[in-house]
């Protein structure tokens, strides 16, 4: 019979917050006769432990043994845990009760033997206790109290409050670095930023020219008017019309290119048909005066190149090609024009195939002509520099004037004539300010605080030297000069390429996508904040479901309900957490209990960002990646994205190789080219031109796969900044309970965490199919990503935890309605340039009192304990036998069920999969617990074996570190086990360990079954480490409860 007994004592302890023993735990015997009946008549029984002629006299008695009702147990018991809310609601309750749920209770009772081996482990265990009260004492007749409790974890909210202050500031620093890298990208990317077509209203193309003038560009109008070629007479034929213009001459194919002094790549300009003429024509047109008309432009083109000055103040990220920094007496860099011509004939000689158009004229005879003076194919190019233009005074009147360029034979370097052009510079008025640039003047904010670096990734894109540097550092321009290394040559060679990155994408990554993501991150923070507030006084209302039930209301609270799962706000709370405890305590009549063992694990729901979905087609609404236009958009949880991120990375890196080695096979082409330039008295360029196929293709397809991985990469990001804020609290509760009364840090284990870290097993219950497939992918990552905290318990030093967001580096966040937690405190600790190196220090502010009384003394004075993290993973519901059996059986069962049958031939092969799935479980069925069905989808066979290997594998390691079998090894000298995937891979195979060989034979076996064998032996290997572990399926209920 339980009975809620010793309140008033409990009420007493709360009110006192002093550590008290379990003396509110009595046990009371009323033994009631037989009045009536067989039993009530003395009568002679034989006692198995007295002789054959006891007798008893007296008749039979019925004993009724009262013990309490522990729903609530005091703080500094067995089956209390520092991460329980205050057993007794304050005074006035409200906040307390619309914050957290009444514990769920269950109470078993054994009657115990005098001779029982529980009472001679009892008396070993009271005293090691850091309670001394509980001493050992005689046992008479005694019996055994075991408490079953499920009770909210009130760090869970505050712990998810601090995770999105970090992730709320991480991104809007990204955002930040996204808005001023589109802006000067745009600025850099002027020619295309400021396009003016050809066929622009004259209006329209001037209102664009002035814009650029006050972004600190150049305007710039040319127009190529002939070519005249050397030394080949009258031949061209042709004649000056009345109105100035050409009649009869022949034209030749000739393109406008611009080389800026930032990148090899050339602009395309413009291209189309020159007149050209021979000297004599050449002349007369220039120079005629008829009807003033002057002559006429054949190829036009109007952009707007940035002005550079070299300088990195007013250049930003925009470095000078190598060799170009000092070239320009006025310190002004803006680029040169080249102007192209070929002069060839066909083998077929087809007019419709001559670079020389026949304009009323024998264009072969003019190839002829040509061909005799300045040989065969003559490849004709003219350069100029515009920056001897910027000057007004060389173009005192503001219109065009007339330019002769020099047109060399490629091939000869000798002069064959003169490109004739006009042309038009205007620069800015005035030098405009850098703070009147949109966002030009800004410092670029370190990267290494943005939120790829904050969640642990690296930046992929930017360490292969692809620009803008967008969630990456730059590196020193002095040391990367300095790097001789392939990389370093590599990422110089890719740092005169230009931005693979477009304006547009940057924009729409700045504006939508990372603005979005901010101001998401952003108010979730304001919203959990105020639900702190509202726990720490009963003033502050935070409760807009008040005719809601409370284990359903959606908003901030340290209980997450099952039917959240779509709400983005609360995407930073674990699921239904609770810390389950069974408590052991001996009872004996009008004396105290005497603590006999206590067991705890971490109930919960999986780790997983289900409000972004899982992407599986068909089934939901899900977002996907919009914005990657890509036809194959990746799907599923973060192990899966990860590894697609991954396959981009490598497309990536093989494209831009190949247009490196593009690159330089056409520079080894030119070599001749470039030399013979140079004899002719002209600066060699290094760049190329538009139109080389192979590195046109290799150029696009590096921009696309580094926009892909850009993108692909931030909604990575997000989603383990939503899962790391839930799995954090799930494994701080886990550390908290295994440091309260009889955890395994009063066992010994404390010095063991201190050195190795402290080992959390998480027990998935998941089914590797449908959603539950992309919930593994992600809890996968988010226990992983666990790695990087250190915890660190501190005395409460009384400065209160500040509200103010704006002071989130050094900010504590208030525990409420805990009797001992004060507060906690997350910092991230980057390491410039290594995401994946990252690091978290959080420390918890414990009462003083509780500190300094129970606190395990070597997890004192600033120790900081790491976590080291394993997943195991093995279905137990119909999905998971469908996946191992190969067959999608869940539907059949499900329609058989609603019809009362299904003829055979319906099910075809599969007639017999729905009989067996239910005779293999004797009737009972398969664990389906109807939240949110997800029939279809992905199946992945594969993926439990591999986590389960992973698993072990750093179980393994773990083991051998903190019970070496060599000989002459202890836990302090050995090795500690590795912390990172990657230095477990790099790491020669240990054998298996003594401890784990049982769980290594469950894992061999596992596969294409359900083994549940692995879960129950992991979960007892942690226990003999002294690790906590926890239990999860979709929601922490149906299946984590059974």
């Amino acid at each position: 019979v339980g009975l809620a007994l010793g309140m008033r004592n409990q009420q007493q302890q709360q009110q006192q917050q002093q550590p008290a023993p379990n003396e509110f735990l009595h046990s009371g015997i009323i033994n009631l006769p037989f009045t009536s009946g067989m039993l009530a008549e003395t009568s002679s029984f034989s006692l198995n432990n007295s002789t054959a002629n006891s007798k008893i006299d007296t008749p039979a008695a019925l004993q009724i043994i009262a013990t309490p009702r522990i729903k609530f147990n005091p703080p500094c018991t067995l089956g209390w845990s520092l991460t329980d809310p205050t057993t007794m609601p304050p005074t006035p309750p409200l906040s307390w009760l619309k914050m957290f749920q009444l514990p769920l209770d269950q109470g078993y009772v054994f009657s115990l033997d005098s001779s029982h081996e529980i009472l001679n482990n009892a008396h070993n265990s009271t005293s090691q206790h850091p309670n001394q009260q509980f001493q050992r004492r005689p046992l008479p007749c005694a019996i055994l109290l075991a408490n079953e409790r499920a009770v909210e974890s009130a760090v869970v909210l505050p712990l998810a409050t601090a995770v999105s202050s970090i992730l709320s500031a991480a991104a809007i620093q990204s955002q930040q670095i996204a808005a001023i890298s589109a802006s000067r990208t745009f600025r850099r990317e002027s020619i295309r930023t400021y396009a003016i077509a050809e066929d622009t209203e004259v209006g329209r193309a001037n209102a664009i020219a002035d814009a650029a003038l006050k972004d600190g560009c150049a305007d710039v109008d040319v127009g190529v008017v002939a070519l005249v070629i050397l030394g080949v007479g009258a031949v061209m034929g042709g004649s000056l019309s009345s109105s100035g213009g050409l009649e009869g001459v022949p034209f030749v194919k000739t393109t406008m290119t611009f080389q800026r002094h930032d990148t090899i790549f050339e602009e395309a300009l413009a291209s189309g048909s020159a007149p050209m003429l021979d000297e004599p024509s050449g002349k007369a047109y220039i120079h005629n005066p008829s009807s003033g008309l002057g002559p006429k432009e054949a190829i036009k083109a109007r952009f707007c190149p940035r002005i550079l000055t070299g300088q990195p103040a007013n250049d930003e990220d925009a470095t000078l090609l190598p060799g170009v920094m000092g070239t320009k007496p006025d310190g002004k860099y803006v680029g040169n024009i080249r102007l192209e011509a070929i002069v060839r004939n066909t083998v077929n000689r087809s007019t419709s195939n001559l670079d020389i158009i026949d304009n009323c004229c024998d264009a072969t005879s003019v190839y002829d002509a040509v061909a005799g003076v300045h040989g065969v194919n003559p490849r004709i190019e003219g350069y100029f520099e515009l920056e001897h233009y910027l000057n007004p005074q060389t173009n005192p009147t503001g219109g065009k004037i007339p330019v002769t360029v020099p047109a060399i034979d490629t091939a000869t370097g000798q002069r064959m004539g003169s490109f004739l052009l006009l042309l038009r510079v205007k620069t800015p008025q005035v030098q405009i300010p850098l703070g009147n640039q949109s966002r030009i003047g800004e410092p670029l904010p370190p990267a290494s605080s943005g939120l790829l670096s904050v969640v642990g990734m690296d930046a992929i894109t930017d360490e292969l030297g692809v620009c803008p540097y967008f969630d990456y550092d730059p590196p020193c321009t002095q040391n990367s000069v300095q790097d001789t290394s392939a990389a370093g040559i590599r990422r110089r060679q890719v740092a005169t390429m230009g931005s693979f990155l477009t304006p547009q994408f940057l924009r729409y990554q700045a504006d939508v996508v990372r603005n979005d993501a901010a101001l998401e991150l952003a108010n979730r923070h304001d919203e959990y904040n105020k639900s702190i507030v509202s726990g720490l006084s009963s003033e502050t209302d935070f409760d807009d479901e008040p005719n809601v039930e409370l284990f359903k209301r959606r908003n901030p609270k340290p209980f997450r309900p099952s039917n959240s799962r779509g709400d983005a706000l609360l995407a930073g709370i674990g699921f239904n957490v609770h810390v389950q405890s069974l408590a052991l305590n001996i009872l004996q009549p009008d004396q105290s209990a005497i603590p006999a063992a206590i067991c705890h694990s971490v109930t919960h729901g999986a780790p997983a960002d289900h409000a972004r979905g899982f992407g599986i087609q068909g089934n939901d609404g899900s977002r996907t990646i919009e914005y990657v236009a890509e036809a194959n958009a990746a799907r599923g949880g973060l192990r899966r994205l990860e590894a697609k991120r991954a396959g981009i990375a490598r497309e990536l890196e093989t494209y831009l190789s190949s247009l490196i080695n593009s690159v330089g096979e056409y520079f080894k082409s030119r070599a001749q080219t470039a030399a013979v330039m140079q004899q002719a008295g002209l600066r060699p360029t290094r760049h190329v031109a538009p139109n080389i196929s192979s590195i046109s293709f290799y150029r696009s397809k590096t921009t696309e796969c580094a926009q892909r991985l850009q993108a692909l990469s931030w909604e990575i990001a997000v989603r383990r900044g939503n899962c790391f804020s839930q799995a954090l609290g799930i494994a701080v509760t886990s550390y908290l309970t295994s440091i309260s009364d009889g955890g395994p840090g009063w066992r010994g284990y404390a010095n063991t965490w201190l050195r190795h870290g402290y080992l959390i097993t998480f027990e998935g219950l998941l089914s590797a199919v449908g959603k539950e497939l992309g919930m593994i992918e992600d809890a996968s990552v988010a226990v992983e990503m666990l790695r990087m905290v250190h915890v660190v318990l501190v005395p409460d030093d009384g400065v209160s935890g500040t509200v103010n967001k704006n002071e989130s580096s050094c900010r504590r966040i208030p525990v409420p309605h805990s009797p001992y937690v004060r507060w906690v405190h997350l910092a991230h600790l980057s390491k410039k340039g290594s995401g994946s190196k990252s690091m978290y220090r959080l420390e918890i502010g414990l009462n003083q009192s509780y500190y300094q009384s129970r606190v395990p003394e070597p997890l004192k004075g600033g120790a900081a304990v790491r976590f080291f993290p394993v997943l195991y993973q093995m279905g137990v519901d119909i999905r998971q036998w469908g996946v191992n059996a190969g067959r999608n059986v869940t539907s059949q069962i499900k329609e058989r069920n609603k019809v009362g049958g299904v003829p055979s031939a319906e099910l075809g092969d599969n007639s017999d999969a729905a009989t067996e799935a239910s005779s293999d479980f004797n009737g009972c069925g398969l664990i389906d617990d109807g939240d949110d069905d997800d029939e279809g989808g992905v199946a992945d066979n594969e993926i439990l074996m591999a986590l389960n290997v992973e698993g072990f594998r750093k179980m393994n390691a773990y083991a051998h570190s903190v019970f070496p079998t060599t000989a002459g090894v202890t836990a302090a000298t050995s090795p500690i086990a590795a912390f990172y995937p990657s230095e477990h891979a790099q790491l020669q195979p240990l054998p298996p360990h003594p401890i784990l060989s049982s769980l290594s034979e469950a894992i061999k076996t596992s596969a294409g079954k359900m083994e549940h064998g692995v879960l129950d032996k992991s979960a007892t290997a942690c226990q003999r480490m002294g690790g906590g572990s926890t239990v999860f399926c979709k929601s922490g209920k149906d299946r984590t409860a059974m």
